[in-house]
């Protein structure tokens, strides 16, 4: 039957990457998913198993698809979550336990970075299979564009305002970090870039690294002149030793060095790059040169991004919207966030 609406559908509707996750646990919504996993009890770990809570009903409750996920991947996964949360937590008093959003969002991070890693070329497949049965059903007008290999290295996060987004940000540091050691891919990164909306953010964003027991600083633009050196340094250690983080805010990347600027080539394109914010980038530069230098800072690397307001930032702009659609890799967005009933002041 041919397609007659052309009425534009909402945004959240469209996340084809979310959506094709959520399709791995056959369910097409995270309300379904998160079904029984709000319970506070579900936040410990089964201390002889060594399995979260979370993991646990998920394995029990769901029915997997052996072609794309099985249990046996879900349980590393889960000790996988589990390693990485004792570390950020190594050096608090009070230990972080995850709310069932984060550990949805951590083992959804999981599942793509193991697929990316693991086999690119099969990831590439199946979201392609995936796009053209969601394109057959969708409104006409509102199709999603083919992916090519150039749009998987990077993943987004819609994240409410007051939901964890910087813990989450740490322990997809730790995820991907993880994954390059498996694959034994350090020697093809540079380096880990945290790029925040301002100068304040920044330093803030330093010292929750201290206490996630992770290796930052704030890029000094005077250091430039050893950055070739230091990176040939690092690379003879990557097998065994993790990436430090530099951080700098969005205004003090250029096209060109300056006083205040540093220019974007300096950094080469092989990084891995975190966007804190990323809206302030997406739509601020009318001109599209944030989108620019942020895909010259990751073209052969991989970037992740973080904002409360995607819908915001995208909505008048058909492009953006296409490729956020595209890497949106989950949604917890304010409307779930209220409906869980947690408010902007939730710790």
């Amino acid at each position: 039957m041919a397609k007659k609406q052309t009425n534009k559908i909402k945004f959240h509707k469209k996340l084809i990457l979310f959506k094709y996750i959520l399709n791995l646990f056959k369910v097409d919504s995270i309300d379904k998913l998160g079904q029984n996993l709000k319970d506070t009890y579900l936040e410990e770990i089964d201390i002889e198993k060594q399995q979260t809570k979370f993991f646990q009903v998920i394995s029990n409750r769901l029915v997997f698809d052996e072609e794309y996920l099985t249990v046996a991947q879900l349980e590393r996964y889960d000790e996988n979550i589990i390693a990485h949360t004792k570390h950020i937590n190594e050096n608090r008093e009070t230990p972080i336990k995850w709310k069932y959003f984060q550990y949805l969002e951590l083992l959804f991070t999981e599942i793509y970075l193991d697929k990316y890693f693991s086999n690119k070329e099969d990831l590439l497949r199946s979201l392609n299979a995936f796009r053209e049965r969601y394109n057959k059903e969708c409104l006409e007008g509102e199709e999603i564009s083919e992916y090519s290999e150039n749009d998987l290295n990077k993943i987004a996060f819609w994240a409410a305002t007051g939901s964890g987004k910087t813990l989450l940000l740490h322990m997809n540091i730790l995820q991907i970090q993880y994954y390059l050691k498996l694959h034994g891919k350090q020697k093809d990164y540079n380096r880990i870039i945290l790029v925040t909306p301002k100068e304040g953010l920044s330093v803030q964003h330093k010292e929750e690294f201290e206490l996630s027991n992770i290796e930052a600083k704030i890029f000094d633009k005077n250091s430039l002149a050893e950055v070739g050196k230091s990176i040939q340094m690092n690379l003879l250690h990557q097998q065994s030793a993790d990436f430090g983080i530099d951080i700098i805010d969005i205004y003090k990347l250029a096209d060109e060095t300056g006083d205040k600027t540093i220019a974007v080539e300096a950094f080469e394109s092989n990084n891995i790059v975190l966007v804190d914010e990323a809206h302030s980038g997406a739509s601020s530069s009318k001109d599209g040169a944030w989108v620019k230098r942020r895909n010259a800072l990751s073209k052969d690397g991989f970037c992740f991004e973080y904002s409360a307001t995607f819908g915001q930032a995208v909505v008048k702009d058909n492009d953006l919207t296409n490729e956020y659609a595209k890497c949106i890799l989950f949604d917890y967005s304010y409307k779930y966030f209220y409906e869980d009933g947690y408010g902007k002041e939730y710790q």
